[in-house]
């Protein structure tokens, strides 16, 4: 079966990207998007500031990345699992192939490449990946420093949705109904909407994370939370350049590498 090509488009006020031949579709990481639709709703103010930037069509290919020793520490080019070096990231980053496709008239290429994940040590499932570390043509700190790479170059993080959506799943189901914080800002206000925020960008009591420090929210009422209404903010970034990647919660974290350790 073909796989996808994915390719994103330069678009100032859509906090989504098209993916043509892919029914789930993935996207790169925005530079610096403010979803309008999201932050008139959540009452925090916005600005568009710029747009999506993702200079190639790619396949993320299982057979090379199987090939180049993702079920293993160390791959044929003899690189290895890297963690990331602020523990509330929770992040590793494991050696992987892909596969790039810049356009009809030049031949695909392999280049390494990393995958992110939740887990110390990789899993068989390409599911258990959150996203993957694009790699550069001019760059050498993706060889061996991807978390140096990642804060210099949040651009090249391309999400796996597959991934994307079982953390937003435990999120949900998980770390909602558990979260002392959360249930204890639904118990002092009478209605609204609970911000499960990114730890990356500490806040002064009572004010709100910025939308891209939003991973999601959840409404109340009556002092009590509705898990049904949780909802994904697509403005959140995995990594910005200025903070760096997500960093959440021990709990939350325990219940995330739980989760995917059982794939």
């Amino acid at each position: 079966m073909a796989l996808p090509l994915i390719r994103i488009p330069r678009s100032l006020g859509n906090t989504r990207a098209r993916f043509p031949n892919s029914k789930n579709g993935a996207r790169c990481n925005e530079q610096h998007h403010v979803g309008q639709e999201y932050a008139q709703k959540s009452g925090i103010n916005f600005k568009i500031a710029s747009q999506w930037s993702c200079p190639e069509r790619i396949r993320i290919d299982p057979r090379s990345r199987k090939s180049d020793g993702f079920a293993t520490r160390t791959n044929a080019s003899g690189r290895t699992t890297v963690k990331d070096p602020e523990p509330q990231t929770g992040l590793y980053y494991h050696p992987t192939q892909i596969s790039i496709y810049r356009g009809p008239n030049e031949p695909s290429s392999t280049a390494d490449g990393w995958a992110i994940s939740f887990l110390a040590n990789p899993s068989s499932s390409e599911d258990a990946v959150i996203a993957y570390v694009l790699p550069t043509n001019t760059s050498s700190s993706q060889d061996s420093k991807p978390a140096d790479f990642v804060r210099a170059n949040p651009d090249r993080i391309h999400i796996n949705p597959a991934g994307w959506k079982i953390m937003h799943d435990v999120l949900k189901n998980q770390v909602v109904p558990n979260d002392d914080l959360l249930n204890f800002e639904a118990s002092t206000r009478e209605s609204g909407w609970a911000h499960l925020t990114d730890l990356r960008h500490p806040l002064m009591p009572g004010r709100i994370a910025t939308p891209e420090n939003i991973i999601a929210s959840v409404a109340f009422t009556e002092g009590k939370l509705n898990v049904e209404s949780y909802e994904e903010n697509k403005s959140y970034r995995l990594v910005t350049g200025y903070e760096g990647p997500i960093q959440m919660a021990d709990g939350w974290l325990e219940k995330l590498r739980k989760r995917f350790g059982s794939l």
